[in-house]
């Protein structure tokens, strides 16, 4: 058994994107990879992300854009923070105190 085996059973969530062959994965442990296979370089975050299942509406805790350039990231602080694909912040936004209070009721 390779490494790559061991990994499948750890991915919480994966994208593809055929016409720029990206692949976005995000494992439960907060890995990020963002795979590159036209240019081959790829973005590698290893236990940053953390997943959290958010129990009041199941909503994961990363997402990405359509473009493979940024995501978000919700690690329910009360805040969402913007990342560039390299992992670096690009700027947060307060979640509406009133709001976040009656979605984690």
């Amino acid at each position: 058994m390779n490494n790559y085996n061991m990994l499948i059973p750890y991915v919480y969530k994966f994208q593809w994107k055929a016409e720029e062959q990206k692949l976005f994965m995000q494992s439960y442990l907060g890995n990020v990879w963002i795979f590159d296979l036209k240019k081959g370089k790829d973005d590698v975050h290893l236990l940053k992300y953390r997943v959290i299942p958010h129990s009041t509406t199941g909503a994961p805790s990363l997402f990405l854009s359509p473009t493979f350039k940024r995501f978000v990231h919700d690690d329910e602080s009360g805040q969402l923070t913007f990342y560039d694909n390299k992992g670096a912040t690009l700027r947060t936004v307060p979640l509406p105190q009133e709001r976040y209070y009656l979605l984690r009721k």
